[in-house]
């Protein structure tokens, strides 16, 4: 069953997947230092949420328009550049516009619950069950990996 592109799918999710816990860890602890109300502090966590929530549908919809191959190239360029402005906002103080590279981060994440759907295409009828299986049990990766990565660069901040 197992093929080069449901290997490399699954690689670029563990990667794509460390967006998620880097932002939840990280945008609370940015949020208190930059924001000019304290209760502020976790609204770009929020954002990132609902960014993933509003951008799903139409992630869903680019991917069927253009195809998976360059959906995942645009969203893999899309969300890094959102993280880039992201970092561009913590060192310039903004908050708002770290909210904003939040909620873009979290537009960018919604297309990365794609790639179940391109494992399942990937393989044989029969076999996507299990295919989509190890794509997301691989997430579990991501999970170790991304607190990992915002808990070594939470003293940058």
């Amino acid at each position: 069953m197992a093929n080069k592109n449901l290997v490399l799918l699954t690689i670029c999710q563990v990667f794509s997947f460390t967006a998620p816990p880097i932002t939840v860890f990280i945008s609370g602890i940015v949020g208190l230092k930059i924001s000019p109300i304290a209760s502020l502090a976790t609204l770009p966590t929020s954002l990132s949420i609902v960014g993933t929530a509003v951008f799903t549908i139409f992630a869903a919809k680019i991917m069927s328009k253009i195809g998976r191959k360059k959906g995942f190239i645009l969203s893999s360029s899309y969300t890094s550049l959102a993280a880039l402005l992201g970092a561009y906002s913590i060192y310039s103080e903004n908050f708002i516009l770290f909210c904003f590279s939040c909620f873009l981060i979290g537009t960018g994440i919604a297309f990365t619950h794609q790639y179940r759907f391109a494992a399942a295409e990937t393989v044989e009828k029969n076999d996507s069950s299990r295919a989509i299986s190890i794509l997301l049990l691989a997430t579990i990766l991501s999970a170790l990996i991304g607190p990992n990565v915002a808990n070594f660069s939470k003293d940058i901040i």
